[in-house]
């Protein structure tokens, strides 16, 4: 009897996802000013950093167009479930590395910046599951950076307002 590939399939779109969400809140604090994870030079704006930003995501999407082929023929050749675990395993030696890269390649024994509250917008109604999280989410961070974090909601549009 065969085993069923599903397992496979969804653990690496699960990693991947998981991976690439926890990326996103990271983002901007690689090229906000004063940030102690800033990564682009000093003299960059706010702006140009935005657009290193937009290619950073970009090259995501571009390094998968350029990889399913390769991977689509090395998985015809070797077979699915090696080639997925191989996927996998860089996949995740890339977010660890990345990990490591932010936490010591600007460490800092500087506090957080104190410059008042915190705001987390979120584009949902109140009472929302991405509200909720959001206040979750503040109540975490007002303990550990001893700072008041606001969520102040804005809904509209499916958040697209």
């Amino acid at each position: 009897m065969r085993k069923n590939p599903m397992l496979a399939i969804f653990t690496t779109v699960f990693i991947d996802l998981l991976g690439f969400g926890i990326l996103i809140p990271v983002f901007p604090l690689l090229i906000s000013p004063g940030s102690p994870f800033r990564v682009t030079p000093e003299g960059w704006s706010f702006t140009q950093g935005l657009i290193m930003l937009g290619w950073l995501q970009a090259i995501y999407p571009f390094c998968i167009f350029l990889a399913a082929p390769i991977l689509g023929q090395m998985s015809d050749r070797h077979g699915r479930r090696p080639v997925l675990a191989a996927s996998i395993f860089g996949t995740s030696v890339g977010y660890v590395l990345f990990a490591i890269g932010i936490s010591t390649a600007n460490a800092q024994d500087t506090p957080y910046p104190k410059r008042g509250n915190i705001e987390i917008t979120v584009l949902f109604p109140a009472g929302s599951s991405a509200d909720v999280t959001a206040r979750l989410l503040a109540d975490g961070m007002s303990r550990n950076l001893d700072a008041k974090v606001i969520v102040v909601n804005h809904p509209g549009a499916g958040g697209a307002i």
